[in-house]
C-alpha cells in the first residue's frame, strides 16, 4: 500500500482524462474518514482513507489510502484535525486533511517519559473532550494521560490500577462516552488464554479526572457494547467465548456467553438484569452490535451445519457460519429474531454511528467481516429494508467518522 494521499500534498492531481485539478477546484463537501487495518504474514498495516459518500455503493482502495504501519488509532477534533497513534511508537501525531484528501503533519506529542510504548492498537484510546482537553488511554500501563490537543502538551495523568486483578491480563472493551464521563469495560484472561468470569468497569468523571469502579462475577469476556434509546449501556461476551463454551474449552470455571448492563447515571451494574445469550437463539451466541434506536444485533453460529468440537472451537470465530439476530435491548427474549437478508460471515461484526447528511443524531452502520479478515462491507441498517449494502473496505475497520464540514 502506498502513502498515495500524502504524496498529493502541495501538488496538483489529474482526472482520468488528464485534466489538472488543483485544490481551488475542489468543491467543499461532506467527507468521511475510515480507519482500518489489513493483515498479512508480517502482521497488521493500518490505514486512513477519506471518502465522499458512505451511502453510495462502492469500495475503498488501498491505492488512495494513507498508510500508517502496524496497528493504529485515530480520532477527529471539532476543527477537523485528525489525531493518530501508531503501534510501534509512543508518539501521537496530529494532521490536517487537505482538500484533496492528503494528510499534512500539524503537530506531535510523545508520551515516552510516562511509560507509554505504543499509541496504536487498543480500542478507542484517544478521546477529545474539548478544545483544550483530551485523553490518551493506555491499557498496557493502566493510565490515562491528559493532554491539550491544541498545544499538544501533557497536562496531567491518572491511574486506572483499580482494573488490575492479580496475574490476570486485562484489556479494554469498547469505551462508551456520556456527557461528563467515560465508561471502560475490562476483559480478563487467565494464563491459559481463557476468559475469567469477571467484568469490571471504570467510570471516569471527565471534569475532575476521578475514577470509580464496579464489578460483577456473572459474565466474562465483555468485549462488546451497545446502547438503548435511554442511554443504558449493554455489555456482551465476544463470539469467541460462545465458541469456546460450546466446545467445552472455555476454562474452569467456564463462563457462558451473556449480557449485563449499566443503567444511565448508575455507578454499578444493574443487579436485576442478566441475559444468557445462547438461550435467546438456541445456538452459540455472542456480541451486541449497535443498530437503530434500541435495536441491536447478536451473532449466532450455525452449529447444526458445523458441529463445535474441542478441536475446532478456537478457530470458529473466523469461520463463516455466524448469522445475525436482532433484539430490542431490554426486551430481548420477546423480540429476538433472525435478520432476513443479512450476510452470513465470521464472528467479527462492528458497528459505527456516523453523522450522514442532515442526520446529526447519527446513522447506524454495521460492518461485516469475511472469514479471512481480508475485507469488510458496510451496511446501512437505519431503514426499513434492513441491511442495505454500501461500501466495501480493505481488511478490518476500526472507525468510521465524519470529517467536520469545511
Amino acid at each position: 500500500m502506498a502513502g498515495a494521499l500524502s504524496a498529493l500534498l502541495g501538488f496538483a492531481a489529474c482526472t482520468a482524462d488528464g485534466d489538472e485539478i488543483t485544490a481551488g477546484d475542489i468543491e467543499l463537501r461532506e467527507r468521511y474518514l475510515i480507519q482500518g487495518a489489513v493483515f498479512g504474514p508480517d502482521g497488521a498495516t493500518g490505514y486512513l482513507a477519506v471518502v465522499d459518500d458512505l451511502s453510495a455503493d462502492g469500495s475503498v482502495s488501498l491505492e488512495t489510502a494513507f498508510e500508517l504501519g502496524g496497528m493504529a488509532s485515530a480520532a477527529i477534533g471539532d476543527d477537523g484535525r485528525v489525531y493518530v497513534g501508531r503501534a510501534e511508537e509512543p508518539v501521537l501525531r496530529r494532521y490536517r486533511v487537505d482538500e484533496l484528501g492528503g494528510f499534512e503533519l500539524d503537530g506531535e506529542i510523545s508520551f515516552a517519559n510516562l511509560g507509554v510504548t505504543s499509541t496504536g492498537g487498543g480500542l478507542d484510546p484517544i478521546h477529545l473532550l474539548g478544545a483544550d482537553k483530551a485523553y490518551f488511554i493506555d491499557e498496557m500501563s493502566l493510565q490515562v494521560i491528559v493532554f491539550n490537543p491544541d498545544t499538544m502538551t501533557i497536562t496531567g495523568r491518572f491511574s486506572l490500577d483499580g482494573l488490575a486483578e492479580g496475574d490476570l491480563s486485562v484489556r479494554f472493551g469498547l469505551i462508551e462516552a456520556d456527557p461528563g464521563e467515560l465508561v471502560f469495560s475490562a476483559v480478563y484472561q487467565r494464563n491459559d488464554n481463557t476468559a475469567e468470569v469477571l467484568g469490571r468497569m471504570a467510570i471516569v468523571d471527565t471534569a475532575s479526572d476521578t475514577v470509580s469502579y464496579a464489578e460483577q462475577s456473572a459474565c466474562g469476556q465483555l468485549a462488546w457494547s451497545a446502547r438503548d434509546v435511554d442511554g443504558n449501556i449493554y455489555f456482551a461476551s465476544h463470539p469467541i467465548q460462545a465458541a469456546l463454551f460450546a466446545g467445552g474449552v472455555a476454562g474452569n470455571p467456564a463462563g457462558e456467553p451473556c449480557m449485563v448492563r449499566k443503567l444511565v447515571g448508575a455507578d454499578d451494574y444493574d443487579s436485576d438484569y442478566y441475559v444468557a445469550l445462547n438461550d435467546l437463539t438456541g445456538r452459540p451466541t455472542g456480541a451486541v452490535i449497535q443498530g437503530p434506536g434500541s435495536k441491536a444485533y447478536l451473532l449466532a453460529f450455525d452449529d447444526d451445519a458445523t458441529p463445535v468440537t474441542p478441536q475446532n472451537a478456537a478457530n470458529l470465530v473466523i469461520e463463516p457460519g455466524w448469522e445475525y439476530f436482532s433484539v430490542t435491548l431490554g426486551d430481548e427474549a420477546a423480540t429476538v429474531e433472525p435478520v432476513a437478508g443479512a450476510p452470513i460471515g465470521s464472528g467479527y461484526g462492528l458497528s459505527f454511528v456516523v453523522e450522514v447528511g442532515d442526520d446529526r443524531d447519527g446513522t447506524p452502520f454495521v460492518a461485516t467481516v469475511t472469514e479471512d479478515l481480508s475485507s469488510s462491507t458496510l451496511f446501512d441498517v437505519s431503514g426499513d429494508e434492513g441491511f442495505a449494502e454500501r461500501l466495501t473496505l480493505p481488511g478490518l475497520p476500526f472507525g468510521v467518522m465524519r470529517l467536520p464540514d469545511r
